[in-house]
């Protein structure tokens, strides 16, 4: 069958020169630039406006993914965002609400009281607490998120941490902290010990024993690859105690292949390609936001 001289690719005369050069390096062995690691950076913004259109885009694209990838479970499940402009109050997906339809309009503006401020709908209010502590004693954390992962109840079930036992568990090497005290429903203060935590280690996700998931991150983006890198973590390791003896990596391979994969501008990158499903199949989710909050104040 001919091919169709509409699918041909050429390249530029710069292209075709660039695509035939040698290795430069006298050993033969290339040097990569490490930066290309973290391709993405947060835009920056004309409004405060448009920069809270933008937070509640990436929370809605974030409820998107994790109900794709099958973390919704019941009314478990929460997570919030700063109000770029009133860093102490969060935007938080409503009660009730499946993600996998959730739209920036849906999210509910919560103050430190606990109070709605904006939006339609209802919080889990003691999912929020936990959360709220979590950010009042890291406030350079903008984005954080908790869920009862398939995997991640089965890891917090054990109460152990995540070991190094591949190159994307090291994302969580002396990163992460496992929250031992379980005592039911966990509130404000609760949240404060966990957020104290992960401050201690410079860290991006704690393990509620016999609960789930936290995981918080400077942006949405960030937060949000966090939380999908720990489920995938933990299905690996379960998995791989499950078949017998495992091979921990060595401390020392395990800490240069931490330093090599987090940062915050790589965590968010990563969090790109699920983005850009969403916003690809859901052209929906770009809808004008909810605007009752800015209606009020004229």
């Amino acid at each position: 069958m001919p091919v169709s001289t509409n699918l041909a690719v050429s390249l530029t005369p710069a292209q075709r020169k660039a695509a035939a050069e040698k290795v430069s390096s006298e050993d033969g062995v290339p040097i990569y630039p490490m930066s290309s690691l973290a391709p993405w950076t947060p835009p920056t913004f004309r409004t405060v406006d448009l920069h809270r259109h933008h937070v509640l885009q990436r929370l809605s694209a974030s409820m998107r993914t994790f109900s794709r990838l099958g973390f919704d479970f019941g009314f478990a499940g929460i997570l919030c965002a700063r109000d770029p402009e009133f860093p102490d109050a969060t935007w938080v997906n409503p009660l009730g609400r499946n993600g996998s339809d959730l739209s920036p309009s849906d999210f509910v503006l919560i103050n430190a009281n606990g109070e709605t401020v904006a939006g339609k709908g209802t919080v889990v209010i003691a999912g929020w607490a936990l959360l709220a502590g979590v950010l009042a004693v890291l406030p350079q954390r903008t984005a954080i998120a908790h869920f009862h992962t398939p995997y991640g109840r089965a890891l917090a079930a054990r109460g152990t941490p995540i070991e190094p036992l591949s190159q994307d568990s090291c994302m969580f090497y002396e990163r992460h902290v496992v929250h031992e005290r379980y005592e039911g429903i966990v509130d404000f203060r609760e949240g404060q010990i966990v957020g104290k935590s992960l401050a201690a280690i410079n860290g991006h996700l704690a393990i509620l024993r016999n609960h789930g998931f936290v995981t918080v991150g400077n942006t949405v983006d960030e937060m949000a690859w966090w939380l999908i890198a720990a489920e995938e973590v933990a299905r690996t390791q379960l998995v791989a105690q499950a078949a017998g003896h495992i091979v921990p990596i060595a401390a020392a391979a395990a800490t240069r292949s931490r330093n090599l994969l987090v940062n915050p501008a790589t965590a968010a990158a990563q969090f790109q390609q699920y983005y850009e499903t969403v916003r690809r199949g859901d052209p929906e989710m770009f809808e004008p936001v909810w605007e009752d909050a800015k209606s009020s104040e004229q």
